[in-house]
């Protein structure tokens, strides 16, 4: 996740006026770049970070990173059995909340599923709020799923 954090920083420094400072917050540490400072120098490992354009009209954007992960030992989980459509959901709660409703993007990482069924699998955000939102991981007909793997980032404007 580091180095999408670090294009995503190099990508709000092209948004600034040369000279402009930018501010990387990230769970709690800031660090103060100069606007012509190494692409990969704000690399991180951190979960959340919020950019902040230092101007007149000052914009806010935070961005929160994380990756899921669901499988047959959790409470609940009941896609490696039956048939039909069955789903399991884990609510993501964010450390603070957020400015406003972000957008948030979900990718697939990692299935472990029955070889002897077709594979059928997808991941949603459902109720996306300031203070998180639920992640559905989904499977229908005869598919099996052992474990699966969700990341996902939140962005706000």
């Amino acid at each position: 996740m580091g180095k999408i954090l670090a294009a995503i920083a190099t990508f709000a420094r092209s948004l600034l006026r040369d000279g402009a400072a930018l501010t990387l917050e990230s769970s709690g540490v800031a660090a103060h770049r100069d606007q012509r400072a190494a692409a990969g120098a704000d690399a991180t490992r951190q979960s959340g970070a919020n950019f902040i354009h230092n101007s007149k009209r000052a914009a806010k954007m935070q961005i929160l990173m994380g990756q899921e992960i669901g499988d047959a030992t959790f409470s609940g989980w009941n896609l490696n059995t039956g048939n039909g459509d069955r789903y399991y959901d884990k609510v993501i709660t964010f450390q603070a909340p957020l400015s406003g409703i972000p957008l948030v993007q979900v990718n697939l990482v990692k299935v472990d599923a029955d070889k002897q069924f077709n594979l059928r699998v997808e991941v949603l955000v459902q109720g996306a709020t300031t203070n998180g939102f639920t992640l559905r991981f989904h499977t229908w007909a005869d598919t099996k799923l052992y474990s699966v793997k969700a990341n996902w980032i939140a962005v706000t404007a």
